[in-house]
């Protein structure tokens, strides 16, 4: 056999593989996701408060944040029904961005580093925050 049938041969077992027991969308996207957000000069913020997962007790309507820490910033993230309230406690918040597996939001920052939006529904999410020259990330969570 050939190189050439080598690879004719692999092309048909991916496709017939791909028929048969395709990869998940969401598999798919949150691989993806994790690659394109693997990122070493960000700074990960990591999860230092959850009130609610340690008694057991998430749901989608939550009035405890959820706080993530890194030296000097803080990014608090609230969950109330349907609105993901965020607010970053650090010097010169320039943005904020939401990240799910498979889309993004980029919000308004108040004066004070605060941002809302609309929650999406059962996703995990991340938050990131631009901070001039510095860029602090959220462990992943799921609301």
């Amino acid at each position: 056999m050939s190189d050439q049938d080598d690879e004719q041969l692999l092309d048909d077992l991916r496709r017939v593989v791909g028929r048969a027991d395709p990869t998940p969308n969401d598999v798919v996207a949150a691989a993806k996701a994790a690659i394109e957000l693997r990122d070493l000069d960000a700074e990960l913020a990591e999860l230092v408060a959850d009130e609610l997962a340690d008694a057991g007790t998430r749901s989608a309507v939550s009035v405890e944040p959820l706080v993530f820490e890194v030296g000097d910033v803080v990014i608090e993230v609230l969950v109330e029904e349907a609105r993901l309230e965020v607010v970053v406690a650090a010097p010169t918040v320039t943005s904020v961005v939401v990240r799910a597996p498979t889309s993004e939001m980029t919000l308004d920052v108040d004066s004070v580093g605060r941002a809302v939006a609309d929650l999406p529904a059962g996703r995990p999410l991340r938050v990131e925050a631009q901070l001039g020259g510095r860029r602090v990330v959220t462990e992943w969570f799921v609301p």
